[in-house]
């Protein structure tokens, strides 16, 4: 009888199929020994686990399809040398690190009381397709499903944060839905099935990365998150969301680096408590074709809407300060384009490749800093400025703009209002303790040329009935016409008839200018007198406090100078001892006004009057100037300043060093060299 019962239960134990359920009663810490069976594919645990148990799992059970632990209770642990990884400490109700990484689990049954899941604790589980995580889970920690095979998640409303990668790269989700606390970053990273999102009113932060590269993803309902603070960089890059409306978000502060770039983004609603647009939120963004800039927004990110669809009229927010390198590089959609008036600095090709660009209506009155070709790609002497400075007509990359001052009359400190800080402002002018910023055309009030008390009144009445006029005059714009005067020569005792001339495009019917002459030449009282091309025109004249001699030109009839070149004034001058072999007439504050009366701005001029001739090489004191392969070259004894004056008579200052100079970069041509009071004559091939 007892060997047949041995019999029966040898029989048993050979039959037992190696993939039946084994249920394990364990004691922390014995796992390995309960468990000895390394090949199992399916085990139900009951009772207590540790780290040193998971540990087990980890290592040996490599062929583990099925795992349930709905009734283990998970311990506390410490030991005095690292179990897993560099760790030695590890907390109760949570499963450690990478327990389950990599194992051909295909069913998980979660402790009924666990608190966390650890660093990539089941990652790289494939056939993992689906798994429900308890309702006492308040953590999921960093890559801890990444790379499984779940289809579905659903978060529990305890958990407060989903770590970095948690769900990442799960290639078969589709669905995933979070209530509370924090996405973290990369949590969804490259889920390229994933269509549907649900976020819930509790949410505090989408991080980084977040749902980046999800390229199914069409849909995101930001719309009831009202405690979301921060949206982080990348968050939705390249992934298919056609719209974002995040309006009730009053606590969005910030649009982290390229949240919402190359999607299919066709409107886009942001918080009242915005204050940053990240570098590159929206780049790339084809089919956005409008957004309203939150009003809290101080600064627009490097390449922020670049390469976008934005059309019509931009309008940035009335509290931006700042407009990043590239922001709208390439939004060639834009016809109009709104500056607000606190804008202090607009960066490098900032707004370069507006092609459809034809207004800007620029509201600082300090004209913005910009970096490097802010407007490359812009026809800008077709494109419309209205700005409140006449500073914009000869600034750089301002002055080429058709230019035109507006201003709201009364605005004095151009912030866009009138108020009594104006009156403050007008009268603080009038003590003469020269407030900036100060627009004097909006002072006038009254139009009579001067500022004073009457103005004063004039703005108050302004304020007390709420009226406000907009002006709008043609501005001044810098040219490359040119007034000069001729080189020439001449000796003491002797007189000289010299011309004046305008080589211009632009047709003018008025000019002025300064005249500075050297110690020795004066002007022959009576000698102005017209030319054939100013034939209409009387000219006028009077000495400058500072001794230049200022030339007004004008004509009732308000014609144009006749031609293109050539003198359009004539007038004798005087030489006498104090005369120096090698002097120079300079020509400057010139203006330049057409028929409408905008104002144009040529640069300064100079005439050489000297008998200087040849063209050779020159050692004089130490010094020598000769040109060599197309540079002009300079040695020279000690550290001085020289100016090379072309034919037309426009100059540029050189700084010389003691030693060897070479000069680049000049048109071929013949210049004339003013060095230590010499003048050498050189040609540049």
């Amino acid at each position: 009888m007892r060997k047949f019962i041995l019999l029966t239960i040898a029989t048993l134990a050979v039959a037992l199929p190696a993939s039946a359920t084994q249920v394990i009663l364990n004691t922390a810490g014995d796992l390995h020994s309960k468990l000895t069976d390394k090949s199992v594919t399916s085990v139900v645990i009951r009772g207590t686990m540790d780290a040193r148990d998971f540990k087990y799992i980890a290592d040996n059970l490599d062929q583990l399809t099925s795992i349930n632990l709905a009734d283990v209770t998970i311990e506390a642990y410490s030991s005095s040398t690292p179990l897993i990884g560099d760790q030695l400490a590890y907390e109760a109700g949570v499963i450690p690190a990478t327990s389950f990484f990599g194992k051909p689990l295909t069913s998980v049954t979660l402790p009924a009381r666990l608190q966390a899941v650890g660093y990539a604790a089941f990652a790289g589980c494939k056939g993992l397709v689906s798994i429900t995580l308890p309702p006492s889970l308040d953590s999921i920690g960093s890559y801890a499903f990444s790379g499984t095979g779940l289809t579905a998640i659903t978060i529990p409303e305890q958990v407060t944060r989903v770590g970095k990668g948690a769900f990442s790269h799960c290639a078969s989700l589709t669905t995933m839905s979070q209530a509370n606390g924090i996405v973290g970053d990369f949590a969804f990273l490259g889920d390229t099935k994933l269509t549907s999102v649900t976020l819930g009113s509790g949410i505090t932060a989408i991080g980084a990365g977040a749902f980046s590269g999800c390229s199914a993803l069409t849909t995101v309902d930001l719309s009831q998150l009202t405690q979301l603070e921060s949206i982080g960089d990348e968050a939705f890059v390249n992934t298919a969301i056609t719209g974002i409306n995040a309006a009730k978000s009053s606590r969005l502060a910030t649009v982290g680096n390229y949240a919402f770039a190359s999607t299919q983004v066709a409107s886009a609603a942001l918080g009242s408590s915005v204050n940053a647009i990240g570098e590159g939120a929206f780049y790339g963004d084809k089919k956005l074709t409008s957004f309203n800039t939150p009003a809290s927004v101080t600064s627009v990110g490097d390449a922020a809407f670049a390469s976008t669809g934005l059309s019509g009229t931009l309008t940035m927010g009335p509290e931006v300060t700042t407009v990043g390198d590239y922001a709208y590089y390439n939004v060639d959609g834009v016809t109009a384009i709104t500056i607000p008036p606190m804008v202090s600095h607009i960066g490098t090709k900032a707004m370069a490749g507006m092609t459809g660009l034809t207004l800007i209506d620029a509201r600082p009155a300090t004209v913005p800093e910009l970096g490097d070709s802010v407007w490359a790609g812009v026809d800008q002497p077709s494109v419309e400025l209205d700005a409140p400075s006449p500073d914009y007509g000869t600034a750089e990359q301002w002055k080429e703009f058709k230019f035109y001052q507006t201003y709201v009359k009364g605005d004095v400190n151009g912030d866009a209002l009138v108020n009594v800080s104006d009156v403050a402002t007008v009268i603080s002018n009038i003590l003469g303790q020269n407030p900036s910023p100060f627009n004097s055309y909006a002072a006038d009030c009254n139009g009579d040329g001067v500022i004073n008390v009457t103005d004063v009144t004039a703005i108050v009445n302004l304020i007390l009935t709420g009226t406000t006029t907009t002006v709008k005059k043609p501005g001044m714009v810098n040219t490359d016409d040119v007034v000069r005067i001729p080189n020439f020569s001449i000796n003491p005792g002797e007189t000289r008839t010299i011309d004046i001339d305008l080589n211009n495009e632009q047709g003018y019917a008025a000019m002025q200018c300064d005249l500075h002459l050297p110690a020795g030449l004066t002007i022959v009282e009576g000698s102005l007198q017209a030319t054939r091309r100013s034939a209409p025109f009387t000219f006028m004249s009077r000495v400058q406090p500072g001794g230049a001699l200022r030339i007004v030109g004008f004509n009732m009839g308000n014609v144009a100078f006749s031609g293109n070149e050539g003198a359009v004034l004539h007038l004798t001058v005087k030489a006498d001892a104090e005369l120096l072999n090698s002097a120079t007439i300079e020509v400057d504050n010139v203006v330049l006004a057409t028929s409408t009366g905008q104002a144009f701005y040529p640069g300064d001029t100079q005439a050489l009057v000297s008998s200087t001739s040849g063209v050779d090489d020159m050692n004089v004191a130490g010094v020598k100037v000769y040109t060599r392969g197309g540079s002009l070259v300079i040695d020279a004894s000690e550290a001085c300043t020289a100016q090379l004056v072309a034919m037309n008579g426009t100059y540029v200052n050189l700084k010389v060093e003691a030693g060897h100079n070479e000069y680049e970069d000049f048109n071929t041509g013949f210049y004339i060299v003013r060095l230590q009071g010499k003048s050498y004559k050189v040609a540049i091939k």
